[in-house]
């Protein structure tokens, strides 16, 4: 699912702009479904048997294998971090909308026609 822009569009109405909540819903479920499947592609890379690295090469079969740990646990951290943004965004949006509103009211105060 994409989340493009006129979907997240503004309406005016009179000199109050809306958005709407279903659109910054979709945006924040949009974020976090991303992170999910990415923290889930990154579960599912396989690891490094050090015994397919071949006699002899144990040493090196168990760096390999510490470095895609290591790349796999990186992978799982960054994408949780993502989903961890999908809640604020809707907090973002009704920030927004409140300094929007805020900024209306404020111009008119010194006549600053928008």
């Amino acid at each position: 699912m994409s989340v493009g822009p006129e979907e997240l569009s503004a309406k005016h109405e009179g000199e109050k702009v809306q958005y709407s909540q279903d659109s910054v819903a979709r945006a924040a479920q949009h974020v976090a479904d991303w992170a999910e499947r990415g923290r889930n592609a990154w579960g599912e890379v396989p690891g490094i048997e050090m015994a397919s690295c071949g006699v002899g090469f144990a040493e090196f079969g168990a760096r390999l294998a510490s470095a895609a740990e290591r790349l796999r646990k990186h992978g799982r951290d960054m994408y949780a971090g993502l989903g961890d943004h999908a809640p604020a965004i809707k907090e973002q949006w009704a920030q927004f909308v409140d300094t929007e509103e805020f900024s209306r009211v404020s111009f008119g105060r010194i006549g600053v026609q928008q």
